[in-house]
């Protein structure tokens, strides 16, 4: 399948779907996406930002002891925890 068209033209042909429900099936599913990416934008503003000290913190699941991240410049580094 090239496009979402001939995705839904095909399973509209095999499985007798009516078009009618299959377009309120993606609308719904439309509508959930959105909502979830709107709920997540509205927490994403509403969070504070992190301070300077844990813009580094969970970089890696395991750094080796010591280890340290590279910041915006090349004389800039941060430990990780």
């Amino acid at each position: 399948m090239h496009n979402v068209a001939e995705a839904a033209y095909a399973y509209i042909s095999a499985e007798s779907v009516s078009p009618h429900s299959l377009v309120c099936a993606l609308q719904a599913i439309d509508d959930k996406s959105k909502k979830e990416v709107d709920e997540a934008v509205a927490h994403a503003k509403n969070d504070p930002e992190p301070s300077p000290e844990e813009l580094y913190t969970h970089v890696y699941s395991q750094p080796p002891p010591g280890y340290q991240v590279r910041g915006c410049d090349p004389f800039t580094y941060y430990s990780t925890k």
